[in-house]
C-alpha cells in the first residue's frame, strides 16, 4: 500500500517538473521565409485583392479602345455616306423629268436639274428656274441626295445673314454716295425708287 502511494506521489511530482519546464521554454520563432499571417478580416498580401486595381485599369482600356474603334467606323461609314451623296449630286446635274410634284402640292412640268446642293435642288421648268428644299421633296429625293434636316437650316441661316449684310453694305453705300444708278446686291438689280424705298424702311 506505501510502494503504491509512493508510486503516485512519484509520478504527480515528475508531471508537475514537466509542466513547469514546458511553460518556462520560450516560444519558437517562425522560419524567415515563412509567409506574413494578414490580421483578422483583412486580405492576406499576395492575394486577388492586390490585383483588383490591375484588373480594372486594364477592362478600363478595353472599353476605352472598343469605343475609340467604334467611333472610327462611324466616321468612316458617314465619310462613304457623303461621298455617295456628292457624286450623286453631281451626277443628277441635267437630268430630265416631265414633272416634279413638291410636298405642298406644286408641280413643275418640263423640269430639267440644274444642281444639288445641301440645301435643295435647283431646275429649270416650263416657266423658268426654281430651287425647291428637300424639305418639299418626295423622299425618293432626300435619301438619294443625302438631305440632313440640321445641315440644310444651318446653311439656310448663312445664306440668310449673308443677303441681310449685303443689302446692309448696300443702304451704307447709297446714304454715303447719294447714287441714283441701278445698284446690284447679290442676284438682285434695285432701281433708284426701290432704293430710296429700302433706305425709308430702315429708317422706320
Amino acid at each position: 500500500m506505501r510502494k503504491s502511494i509512493a508510486f503516485l506521489i512519484s509520478s504527480l511530482t515528475g508531471m508537475a517538473l514537466a509542466t513547469a519546464q514546458a511553460e518556462d521554454k520560450p516560444a519558437t520563432a517562425p522560419p524567415e521565409d515563412a509567409p506574413a499571417t494578414a490580421p483578422a478580416g483583412e486580405p492576406a498580401p499576395g492575394t486577388d485583392a492586390e490585383d483588383a486595381p490591375a484588373a480594372e485599369d486594364a477592362e478600363a482600356a478595353a472599353e476605352l479602345a472598343a469605343l475609340q474603334a467604334a467611333a472610327r467606323k462611324a466616321e468612316q461609314e458617314e465619310n462613304v455616306h457623303l461621298a455617295r451623296a456628292a457624286a450623286a449630286r453631281e451626277a443628277a446635274k441635267g437630268e430630265k423629268h416631265d414633272a416634279l410634284t413638291t410636298s405642298k402640292g406644286r408641280t413643275y412640268k418640263k423640269v430639267t436639274i440644274k444642281g444639288v446642293d445641301e440645301v435643295g435642288v435647283r431646275i429649270f421648268h416650263e416657266y423658268g428656274t426654281a430651287r425647291i428644299k428637300f424639305a418639299e421633296l418626295p423622299t425618293e429625293f432626300q435619301k438619294r441626295f443625302g438631305y440632313d434636316p440640321s445641315r440644310a437650316e444651318e446653311l439656310l441661316q448663312r445664306e440668310k445673314d449673308l443677303e441681310s449684310a449685303r443689302e446692309r453694305a448696300a443702304i451704307a453705300a447709297l446714304r454715303a454716295n447719294a447714287g441714283t444708278a441701278p445698284v446690284q446686291v447679290g442676284e438682285k438689280i434695285w432701281t433708284p425708287p426701290k432704293i430710296q424705298q429700302i433706305i425709308v424702311n430702315s429708317i422706320k
